[in-house]
């Protein structure tokens, strides 16, 4: 056993027994595993493809599932059903962010949108957004960047496909980064490119539940770092110094260029030149909502964008259906655009698919309940950590038919029936914690989906004769898939000929 696991089991063994024994609730606990004495489930959270081990519990134990880790309460939700009572109808009391000290307190994300405590500040951080991106109006001044972007990857792709992920990368990257700061990426070595994508491969980690033991006992953040199975104080500075790092750079790179009068419209520079007075509360809530922007759109972007050039490997009567589509309407004598959408409802449903397919997010950043409350007769105690299980509801056989197959036609009206809920009510979050990024993500991936499918054909790779099938695992955290093996080639010689061409879009 880790040493420091150890010391501190010795050390908190009297807090916990007391938080386990002294209170006696008003009613039963939810349903969920078995607990030890003092240490509850703490051997029972599962580290690797979390989502689809809560969703086995679904059987066992109902809609709700409850865990003890060290005195700690956990309420996993797997239906669609009591993620909406609880953080719809209960909107007001499951509005908190849980506290993790690693991501949150060490590395610095409670400042950000996504990891800070609901109230007066998050609801600014929420005005400042929606100015942005939170209208189609207002996302509408983004598609030319969109649409540039997107050419340049699919340039990219035609000359270099073997690093066809590195270029999707790049180029969500350099989108977000100019539409957040109006930051021109110098390449894909790029020093902030550098910082920022480790950054958000942190964050992935950080919100992994089980990736640090600090997140369940906090008073580990007061053992110093020298201590046996401290390694985590090292790891959290090295990720709070780029953390700061990317707060500040893209930032006072803004504020440089508006000083200069050089400065290229973007989300920070629209409302650090507003009429707004300018005080430090505002200068904060600036730079932080920026930081929100870009962690919450490029990394998710990227991730759906994995899973499309997946599922096309493995789905080929659907990449030829979606292009179908996209010769009957557009033609050959252009790449899709943004302002396209509206006239491609199979590509848009593809879109809608990958995202409920493989959700970026199978597990919700966690909420809190910030009063004591019940559900059905169970109680949840303040402070619960409230995990919502997408995967399982994006995958659940009553919301959706043969939840395991890739069928994008699911999401199209078929001889009068009613299309089947739309992803994006469900991957985007619930209640007063939604992402307000819904309509800046779905522009930003129809138009790479739209362009590849436009411009390539993706396919199985075939090795001395033999074709490999593709590996099918994903990470936890912003879930994509690990790397596999797949062919990218150009439709045709007339294809490569306008993605060649910088003005096609």
């Amino acid at each position: 056993m880790d040493p420091l696991y150890q010391a501190c089991l010795i050390v908190l063994t009297t807090c916990v027994a007391y938080r386990l024994f002294a209170r006696r609730y008003p009613g039963p606990l939810p349903p969920g595993p078995r607990k030890l004495p003092i240490i509850g489930n703490a051997l029972q959270v599962p580290l690797e493809v979390e989502w689809k081990a809560y969703a086995s519990w679904r059987q066992k134990y109902g809609d709700i599932a409850h865990l003890q880790i060290f005195g700690s309460h956990v309420l996993v939700v797997n239906s669609l059903q009591a993620a909406r009572d609880l953080l719809e109808k209960k909107g007001n009391i499951y509005a908190d962010r849980m506290v993790l000290a690693m991501g949150g307190e060490t590395v610095g994300w409670k400042d950000a949108l996504g990891m800070a405590q609901y109230g007066e500040r998050t609801l600014r951080y929420r005005r400042l957004l929606h100015h942005v991106m939170g209208t189609r109006a207002a996302v509408s001044q983004w598609h030319p960047l969109i649409n540039r972007e997107t050419a340049r990857m699919l340039q990219h792709i035609l000359k270099d496909p073997d690093r066809t992920m590195d270029h999707v990368r790049a180029a969500v990257g350099a989108t977000i980064l100019m539409l957040t700061y109006g930051y021109e990426a110098k390449g894909r070595d790029d020093e902030l490119v550098e910082v920022v994508s480790r950054v958000l491969d942190d964050f992935g980690v950080l919100v992994t539940p089980g990736s640090f033991y600090v997140d369940v006992i906090p008073a580990l953040k007061y053992v110093p770092s020298w201590f046996p199975g401290a390694s985590f104080k090292k790891i959290g500075e090295r990720m709070r110094a780029d953390f700061q790092k990317f707060a500040n750079a893209g930032y006072n790179f803004t504020k440089e260029k508006i000083a200069n009068g050089t400065a290229i419209s973007s989300f920070s520079s629209v409302h650090l030149t507003s009429e707004e007075p300018f005080t430090a509360e505002r200068d904060h809530d600036i730079k932080y909502t920026a930081v929100a922007l870009y962690g919450g759109g490029a990394d998710t972007t990227v991730a759906a964008l994995s899973s499309f050039i997946l599922a096309m490997t493995l789905f080929p009567d659907v990449q030829r259906k979606a292009q179908n589509e996209i010769d009957a309407v557009i033609g050959s004598g252009r790449l899709p655009t943004c302002e396209d959408k509206d006239s491609l409802p199979y590509v848009d449903a593809v879109c809608k698919e990958v995202l409920r397919w493989n959700p970026v997010a199978p597990l919700n950043i966690p909420h809190t309940a910030k009063a004591d409350g019940f559900y059905n007769g169970d109680f949840i105690p303040k402070g619960t950590a409230v995990i919502v299980n997408l995967w399982t509801i994006l995958h659940d056989p009553e919301v959706y038919s043969d939840p395991e197959s890739f069928k994008p036609e699911r999401f199209l009206p078929v001889d009068g029936s009613e299309p089947e809920l739309d992803p994006h009510l469900v991957s985007f979050g619930f209640g007063r914690r939604i992402c307000l990024g819904i309509l800046l993500v779905d522009a930003s991936l129809f138009t790479a989906v739209a362009g590849i499918l436009a411009a390539f054909n993706i396919s199985k790779v075939v090795e001395n004769g033999v074709v490999v099938e593709p590996m099918v695992e994903y990470t936890s955290g912003i879930s994509r898939p690990k790397p596999f093996k797949f062919s990218i080639k150009p439709r045709n010689e007339q294809t490569a000929s306008i993605i060649s061409d910088s003005t096609a879009l």
